[in-house]
């Protein structure tokens, strides 16, 4: 914890609340769509992930987010999400080839994974 002495108390650094389980999956959705990049990444090393904050984190488009979040099997990606993933694998074979990999990748979704990783 850091010392915040405008205010004469301890404040929890970015990572430290991002990381905190008192923080509801909307909360952790703000925290994506509104802050800088610095805050991204302890919510996506979280435990577990919600497909909301996937989603949030997937429409950011930062490239070491999103594979975390492709490697990650207690991330939950959402339909929408597996469709903005294969969005952003049309010029990366291995974000194709790790999507590929997701047990829970939509299975009607699985033809248009075949024609990214030829076009990459």
């Amino acid at each position: 914890m850091s010392h915040d002495t405008r205010c004469g108390r301890r404040s929890r650094s970015p990572a430290s609340r991002e990381h905190s389980d008192a923080l509801s999956d909307e909360d952790l959705v703000e925290v994506v769509k509104t802050r800088t990049q610095n805050y991204l990444w302890p919510v996506a090393s979280r435990k577990a992930l919600s497909e909301a904050v996937t989603d949030a984190l997937i429409e950011r488009g930062i490239p070491d987010i999103i594979r975390k979040i492709i490697d990650d099997p207690n991330a939950a990606v959402s339909h929408v999400g597996f469709v903005r993933l294969l969005g952003e694998a049309k010029n990366d074979i291995k974000l194709a080839e790790a999507i590929a990999r997701r047990p829970d990748m939509p299975s009607e979704l699985r033809p248009f994974l075949k024609l990214v990783r030829k076009s990459a």
